[in-house]
């Protein structure tokens, strides 16, 4: 059945290249355009499919050509789709510009994920008994997000949550969280306080369990990543790298971290991989096609480790 459920969003992304992001009202050309696959639950499965997870993902594509092409690039990623619905519509669609420095700003339109209802995962329970972990976004209605996070819970399945894009995201389900996984700018969201700097984050990460969360991972992007729980902290620095896109930066994170949880590897050991995971992923361009495999994040841990150890990396 699979290791890893995630149930969220999967659309086609529309990409433009651009020198700079356009001020209010200005119109600027794109130096080139692209598509290419995308959405927040898909990218979080393909990452932990890469990985090596056994991965099912749940979700809703329409019935143009783009939902086809969606469902067969994900079934050649070893993502099992046979609880993926086809919506009469449109497939969601994801507006993504990236400056040269390798920043997005991006706009969603939901099409099919905004038609997935509760009871399209009623089909799902079969999967999320044998899964070790559910992964969840907010790019699909909340109400269904809650419904199999509460599902999850009576199953003792472990519960990340990745609450992107942060609006309308209920403080009342942290207590039903086991992992809840921001960055800055959702952190500061949920909690009023800024994240601009390592104090300022662990702050507003204590205010999150302060708030019901079990355990926070708080990305920093090139700061690096904080993870808290009750019993302390642990902070990880992030690998340097030249970023070229950071887009599905935070799905890959997710994906590999999900992947190393349920592998047995510890906190500390699975934030590692993940941090290395989005690391590669920003030195590439698109989404889906920015994610690493296994054996490149492990060869890059190996690295890391042998410089810190002062060996000569070959």
């Amino acid at each position: 059945m699979g290791d890893i459920l995630v149930v969220g969003s999967i659309n086609m992304d529309i990409i433009n290249k651009v020198e700079r992001h356009p001020s209010v009202g200005e119109t600027i050309s794109a130096l080139e355009t692209e598509t290419g696959p995308g959405g927040k639950g898909a990218n979080q499965a393909v990452a932990a499919s890469r990985m090596g997870s056994q991965v099912t993902l749940a979700g809703a594509v329409g019935t143009d050509s783009y939902g086809e092409e969606l469902l067969a690039l994900l079934n050649g990623e070893n993502v099992n789709t046979e609880r993926i619905m086809v919506k009469e519509g449109l497939t969601g669609l994801a507006f993504i510009t990236v400056n040269g420095a390798g920043h997005n700003h991006i706009i969603v339109s939901p099409g099919a994920n905004e038609k997935l209802s509760e009871a399209d995962l009623l089909p799902l329970m079969p999967e999320l008994n044998q899964a070790k972990a559910l992964i969840v976004q907010n790019e699909i209605p909340w109400a269904v997000s809650a419904y199999i996070i509460k599902e999850a819970r009576a199953r003792n399945v472990k519960v990340l949550v990745n609450p992107a894009p942060v609006e309308h995201f209920p403080v009342t389900i942290l207590p039903s969280i086991d992992l809840l996984i921001v960055n800055q700018h959702e952190s500061e969201a949920l909690t009023g306080l800024q994240a601009k700097d390592h104090v300022q984050a662990v702050q507003a990460a204590q205010r999150l369990l302060d708030l019901g969360a079990n355990a926070v991972v708080l990305t920093l992007g090139e700061q690096g990543v904080i993870y808290l729980d009750r019993n302390g902290e642990y902070f990880r620095e992030a690998f340097q790298v030249s970023a070229v896109d950071t887009t599905a930066a935070g799905d890959t994170f997710i994906g590999a971290l999900a992947s190393s949880i349920v592998k047995g590897k510890a906190t500390q050991e699975a934030v590692d991989w993940a941090c290395a995971a989005a690391a590669i992923c920003v030195t590439r361009k698109g989404a889906i096609p920015s994610i690493p495999y296994w054996e490149e994040v492990r060869a890059l841990i190996e690295e890391a480790n042998a410089i810190e150890r002062g060996q000569s990396v070959k």
